[in-house]
This record gives C-alpha cells, structure tokens and sequence, in this order.
C-alpha cells in the first residue's frame, strides 16, 4: 500500500479528527520513504510529501495521509522516537465504537444488576410470607395484601429487565443506518438506560424542553446518537458526586433548545447541564483526557445529522452540545 499526503482541499482540519483516540492503532517504524510495522514488518510506502511531514512531525502531532482509494488515515508521532501510531480514519471510529459499547455495558450493567438484586431478594421474602399465610388460617385481606406486594415486585422487575433488554440491545445490536427514531425517544431510552446508574449516587436525571427537537423528525443511526447521549450523561452523573458530595438533590438536565438564527443549518440543540468528570470511564478506555474522549464521540456522529461541539480551550468543563441539523 502506498500512503500520500492528505490534500489541503480535503477537510482534515476538523478539531475532533486530530484529537479522537487511536485505538488499537499499529505502531510503526518511519525509515526514509517507507513505514515497517512494528508486529508484521509489512511495509507501506510513502509518497515523497508525506516522508517528508512524517521527519519533521512533532510528537503528539497528527499528520493526515490517505490511501490510493482517497480514504483518510492518521499518523501520531510517539513522544521521543520514530514511530508512528497508523490508522485509517474509519478504523478509529470502528474502534471508538466498539470501546464505547463496551465500557457502557460494563458501566452501567453492575448498577442494574446492584437494581436486580433488591427486588429479587424481597419478592422472594413476599413469596415465602405468602407460602406461609396460606398454609394457615390467616384472614384474606392479609393474604391479600401479600398478593399484591408480590404483584408489586414483579412489576419492578419487568421494568428492570426491559433495562436490561435496552442495555443489551444498545451493545450488541448490530448498527444500521436505516433505523430511525424520534430525537426526544433516542433521549428518552438514555435516560431509562441510566436510571438506575443515578438512583445509587442520588442523582436525578430528566429530559427537559425536549419539544424543541420535535420538529426534526426521525433521525437515521439512532442507537449510535443514544450511545453518545447516555456516554455524556454518565460523566455528568459521576461528576456530580464528585463535585457535591453532600448535596442530597442533585440534578442532570438534558436540555432541548432551540438554535440561534446566526447558526446556518442548526435547528436545534441539546444541551448537558453541568461539569463532566471523565475518571469514572478513563479506567476502561483509550483516551488520554477528556477533551479526547469529547473527540472521539464527535467522531462516532460523523455522517450523521446531529455533531457533537466543545470548548477544547476549556478541558475542566467543555460545555458539550449536541447540535441537530
């Protein structure tokens, strides 16, 4: 394969594609106009331009190539040597995608087994009364009442397990395109997703003007927007405890909005109120900060009506938003 330079009439100037996470990238080793994988040893030559970037890039700087099928790949310098993290663009944002589904599963899936637990342990208590009561001869009006605290459990549970379903549903469900949903439904299920997330850190999430998205319709790649959604409202969530420990009341508002005029294309914005804390998710995933991590969600919503911005001038509270064109 032979790499060349990225032409300057291509936008590669974007800010989330020079931040977005490597993930998986092969490392290697830049000697004149080639590059040799550092694994395989295959190797890939450079166009003359592209050599020539590649000797004088600084460390942390990425140089963007594309192959002879015009695709976008970037080139990471590791700090102090001559390798290179490599790595089509597409390749990213497979990678980004696959690390999201799984850091959410895992996330979110040990506050709802934490969920599953409480009702499971007092439906089995209610059943074990309800076996006792009618082996004797107690009044009907407390096997009754039995009765109906058993109904009660198992009502939670059926809430529960359709958690679980979306839960699954939202890491193992294969992304197609043509799907699509209502902005405020996507918002919606993002937030039945983390409920139960919230409710063991005292924290209270809510969807709030959500009818300022009503007039956009349905929006192709909707499980891809729901992912981004709930991975922003976890951050949230968790900085909120950390930021307030002491405050029993703590609310995560994402907020519909209308756009300003001067914003051509925009017709509405959703907004995540509040400071983002990205340790609770850095454990499980690629990135190096959370102006990273921002990019690499921008990066999932590339080729979809909705993009994601940020302050990157601004890494303790970036101000995400979601903008719907």
């Amino acid at each position: 394969m032979t790499l060349q330079l990225a032409a300057t009439t291509k936008p590669v100037t974007a800010l989330h594609w020079h931040a977005a996470a490597f993930v998986q990238a092969n490392l290697q080793v830049v000697k004149g106009a080639s590059m040799i994988a550092a694994t395989s040893g295959a190797t890939t030559v450079l166009a003359p331009a592209l050599a020539q970037a590649l000797q004088s890039a600084a460390s942390n700087v990425v140089v963007f190539a594309e192959d002879p099928q015009g695709d976008p790949w970037r080139l990471r310098r590791v700090a102090n040597s001559d390798c290179f993290e490599v790595q089509s663009l597409a390749a990213s944002r497979r990678g980004c995608l696959q690390q999201l589904r799984s850091v959410l599963a895992a996330q979110l899936s040990g506050s709802l087994l934490h969920e599953l637990r409480n009702p499971l342990n007092a439906l089995g208590l209610q059943c074990d009364l309800l076996g006792r009561a009618l082996a004797s001869p107690l009044a009907l009006d407390s096997q009754t009442q039995l009765v109906g605290r058993v109904a009660q459990m198992r009502e939670r549970l059926r809430h529960l397990l359709e958690n679980q379903n979306a839960l699954v549903a939202s890491w193992l469900a294969e992304l197609d395109p043509s799907i699509t949903a209502e902005p405020s439904a996507v918002i919606e299920d993002a937030l039945r997703l983390l409920r139960s997330y919230g409710s063991q850190r005292e924290v209270q999430l809510r969807g709030e003007q959500l009818e300022a998205l009503a007039a956009i319709g349905p929006l192709p790649d909707a499980l891809r927007l729901r992912l981004v959604i709930t991975a922003l409202a976890v951050l949230a969530v968790d900085s909120s405890v950390r930021l307030q420990p002491a405050q029993q009341e703590q609310v995560i508002v994402l907020r519909g909005a209308k756009a300003a005029a001067a914003q051509r294309g925009v017709r509405a914005l959703l907004l995540i109120e509040g400071p983002l804390h990205f340790e609770a998710l850095s454990p499980h995933w690629n990135c190096r900060s959370l102006t990273e991590f921002l990019a690499s969600l921008a990066l999932l919503l590339d080729g979809t009506p909705v993009a994601l911005t940020y302050q990157a001038d601004a890494p303790e509270n970036p101000r995400p938003v979601l903008a719907f064109n």
